[in-house]
């Protein structure tokens, strides 16, 4: 069974020097074998283990990141503005795997939570 992390985190991060502890752990679970690390686009937390990850997969190109879209409608609502904004395209995931859960019919509010569950399963 391969060995993964899942980051799940807040929308928001306090203080203090939370990236630098997360690249430690992070390259510390590399070392121990993690290959497959998976996070969401909601949060602070989520981005900064994505720039965390990304960094890190310039030393060890082997890993692999998968990025969890929750919505359709994040999407749609990316290219409306991008359609907006003329020749700028929507490319943040373009380095990495991404996957959507089949949550489309769940709550808005439960989104988030519903796809946490499936990234554990």
């Amino acid at each position: 069974m391969p060995k993964r992390i899942c980051f799940i985190g807040h929308r928001r991060i306090g203080f203090g020097d939370i990236r630098s502890k997360l690249k430690e752990v992070v390259l510390q679970k590399i070392k121990d074998g993690y290959r497959f690390f998976t996070m969401g686009t909601h949060g602070e937390f989520d981005e900064m283990a994505l720039s965390v990850c990304r960094e890190l997969r310039k030393d060890y190109p082997d890993i692999e990141i998968v990025v969890v879209i929750t919505s359709f409608n994040k999407i749609k609502k990316v290219v409306e503005h991008d359609e907006i904004w003329g020749d700028e395209i929507y490319t943040p995931y373009l380095d990495v795997k991404t996957t959507m859960y089949n949550i489309e019919e769940t709550h808005y509010k439960r989104q988030i939570t519903e796809s946490n569950h499936q990234i554990n399963d």
